[in-house]
Formats: structure tokens, C-alpha cells, sequence
């Protein structure tokens, strides 16, 4: 993604010449400045000299009949394009494991139009979400605990640490929202005993939906699943503590975050 800029209508120098020499030219009566007969012939040169006096479109502006303005080079006092993301690839993978799993970790390669970058401090668990140059994901330790969430931004190479909700067991499944807006997940419900359904706004954590509590299968973490199905739309699988039930059974929440949403049970393979 790139800038053009169009030129300046007068460099500083001709400016002030025009300037200088239009002073010289002017007379008469008035509030009219007069350039006399005997003068025009000059008077013409000085002013084809400066540009011709015509005032070229700025960046953005469009040109005569509609034409767009050329794009050179930035000059000096102007600012170089943002460089543009032109991809990102997970490096150096870390295998972790623990009592509830195991796992691999990985570090990000970011490529842009300015050079290769790896994001300095961050190992996460898969591709992180991008939406317009800037990285959405999240950090994970060597135990396989997700310990925070981070927002990198390819163009400026700064990256923001997300303090994740303090319902967020560190251990769940989740998933950002493709543009990088919302957070769902499987989480503690509000009597910090069982689980549910939570959906949040990112980074800020505004609470949009919490469905009811539920009594999680013990390894629930590693059961659970969420997925958005569209950009609008999720899917929330709380895996329920249902030894008696062949297959498992599941709290299911799905619909659109803020608006509606409908619960029910699922049992088999949450389908």
C-alpha cells in the first residue's frame, strides 16, 4: 500500500524570485496592480520561469480533466510510506507439553515492504489474526498457558501487550473474530466455580454476551471448542461434565454476539 505525492505548485526559491519581480512589475493607479504594455514580454518569461503560475493538484487532488496527479518520490520534509505487510509465517517451533496436553509454540516472521522482522518477545500457539497490517494473537508460555494477548502493528513494528479478562482461565479454548474485534471463549462463569460461554470486545474487554454457567468436564479446556462462523456470527461448545453420555454432550451458544444468541445441548461430537 503506498502514497503518492504530487509536486509543490512553486519550489521556496521561485517563490521568492516571483515575489521579488511582481513587486518590481507592479504599478498604476488603484487597488489594481498594473504590469505595463512595454513590460508583458518579460513580465511572461518571469512567470514561465516560476511554473507558468499554475498551481499543479496536492496529493489526493485530482488533475485537470480528471487525470490523477503523478506520484514521485518523497522529497525532503515529505514522510515515506508506511511499508505494507506482504506476509506472515510462523519460525522456530518449541514442542511444550504438561499434565493436560502437550503442544508446539511458535515464534512470527512478519515480511514487509521495509524488510523481514521477527515480533520480538513472542511465542504463540498459531497464526494470529491480521486485519489491515496489524497482528491480533496471543502469547503462550512453555507450560502451554496462553499468559496474554498482543496487538502487533507491521508498519510502525510496535507492539502492545492485551491484558487478557480475569475470567479468562489461561487454559481455554477461544478465538479471535476475523477482524480482529471481538474475543470468544470458554471461561469461569461468575460464581468462579463453573464455566461459560463468554464473548468480549478486543483489546478493551467490554463484557457482549456470558451465557449460563455450567459444570465443565474436568478436562474442559482441552474439549471445548469455539469457532466464528462468519465475521458477525460464533459458536461457543462447552464441553459438560457427562461421563453417563456416550460421545459427550455440550452447551452449545451460537448467533450474533450483542443481538441474538440461542443456547441449547448437543451431544455426540457437538455437531
Amino acid at each position: 500500500m503506498g502514497i503518492g505525492f504530487g509536486r509543490s505548485a512553486l519550489s521556496p526559491c521561485c517563490t521568492w524570485r516571483c515575489a521579488g519581480d511582481a513587486a518590481d512589475f507592479a504599478g498604476g493607479g488603484g487597488n489594481t496592480p498594473v504590469i505595463p504594455g512595454s513590460r508583458w514580454l518579460l513580465a511572461l518569461g518571469l512567470l514561465a520561469a516560476c511554473g507558468g503560475g499554475g498551481e499543479e493538484p496536492r496529493s489526493g487532488a485530482e488533475g485537470p480533466r480528471g487525470e490523477s496527479p503523478r506520484g514521485e518520490g518523497p522529497r525532503g520534509g515529505e514522510e515515506e510510506a508506511a511499508p505494507g505487510l506482504i506476509s506472515m509465517s510462523l519460525v522456530d517451533p518449541q514442542p511444550w507439553s504438561d499434565m493436560l496436553g502437550s503442544g508446539t509454540r511458535y515464534r512470527i516472521q512478519v515480511r514487509t515492504t521495509a524488510g523481514v522482522d521477527t515480533v520480538a518477545g513472542i511465542t504463540t500457539p498459531g497464526p494470529p489474526v491480521v486485519a489491515e497490517d496489524v497482528l491480533h494473537g496471543f502469547a503462550i508460555e512453555s507450560d502451554g498457558r496462553i499468559s496474554s494477548g498482543f496487538i502487533y502493528d507491521a508498519r510502525t513494528r510496535r507492539l502492545l501487550r492485551v491484558d487478557l479478562p480475569p475470567d479468562f482461565t489461561g487454559f481455554t479454548a477461544y478465538a479471535l473474530r476475523p477482524d480482529g474485534g471481538m474475543l470468544a471463549y470458554v471461561g469461569r462463569a461468575e460464581d468462579g466455580v463453573r464455566l461459560a460461554g463468554i464473548v468480549r470486545r478486543w483489546p478493551g474487554g467490554e463484557l457482549v454476551y456470558r451465557g449460563g454457567p455450567a459444570e465443565g468436564y474436568p478436562s474442559d479446556d482441552v474439549n471445548s471448542e469455539v469457532e466464528w462462523l462468519t465475521r458477525d456470527s460464533v459458536d461457543i461448545r462447552l464441553r459438560l461434565n457427562d461421563v453417563e453420555t456416550e460421545g459427550g454432550s455440550w452447551l452449545r451458544a451460537r448467533g450474533v454476539p450483542g443481538w441474538v444468541m440461542t443456547a441449547d445441548t448437543v451431544r455426540g461430537e457437538g455437531d
